[in-house]
């Protein structure tokens, strides 16, 4: 899939949003534990994007400080 836009958000470590080919959802992109994840914002309004991933940022800062235990993207599909 082919990304057609990119929004970075903030400075290294903030994740970006990415909107692929085809797609009218946003994609919200960050690194957990040095792996990356993508995840669907499930919108294609980029303000309630960039909320989506404030607070996905924010419970990975969570997780980064042992204060809540965050489960990856690709560990919760495999839980389903």
């Amino acid at each position: 899939m082919k990304v057609i836009g990119r929004i970075r958000l903030g400075h290294r470590g903030n994740g970006s949003l990415l909107r692929y080919e085809g797609s009218s959802n946003w994609t919200f992109s960050y690194y957990q534990h040095g792996k990356e994840h993508r995840v669907s914002t499930r919108t294609g309004n980029e303000k309630i994007a960039r909320r989506f991933a404030k607070r996905r940022l924010d419970e990975v800062s969570a997780d980064r400080q042992s204060l809540k235990t965050l489960i990856a993207p690709t560990a919760a599909q495999c839980d389903s």
